[in-house]
C-alpha cells in the first residue's frame, strides 16, 4: 500500500510542476507578444 501512495504522490508532484511550468511559459509568451505588438487572439490579422 505504501508503494502506491508514493507513486501517487510523485505523480501529483510531477503534474503540479508541469502545470506550473506551462503557466509560466504561457505568461512569458503573452508578455513578449504584447511587447512586440502582436495579438494572440484567434482570428486576428496583426
Amino acid at each position: 500500500m505504501r508503494d502506491i501512495k508514493e507513486r501517487l504522490s510523485f505523480l501529483w508532484l510531477f503534474a503540479l510542476l508541469n502545470y506550473l511550468y506551462a503557466d509560466v511559459v504561457a505568461l512569458w509568451a503573452i508578455e513578449s507578444a504584447s511587447r512586440s505588438g502582436c495579438s494572440l487572439r484567434p482570428g486576428s490579422t496583426e
